[in-house]
């Protein structure tokens, strides 16, 4: 499953897409990074829910 995850992570694109269709990168900018990344895998996670 973790192999699975780190191939997702690889195309970064949809991710990118997604942040930017939710607006969520100016939200993103006001959190700390650490949290930021964390955001990001969440998003990317539940991406093919989206």
């Amino acid at each position: 499953m973790s192999d699975r995850r780190y191939r997702h992570h690889e195309g970064d694109d949809p991710c990118r897409a997604t942040l930017q269709q939710l607006h969520l990168r100016t939200y993103i900018r006001t959190i700390d990074r650490r949290k930021a990344s964390m955001f990001r895998r969440l998003i990317c996670m539940m991406h093919p829910l989206l």
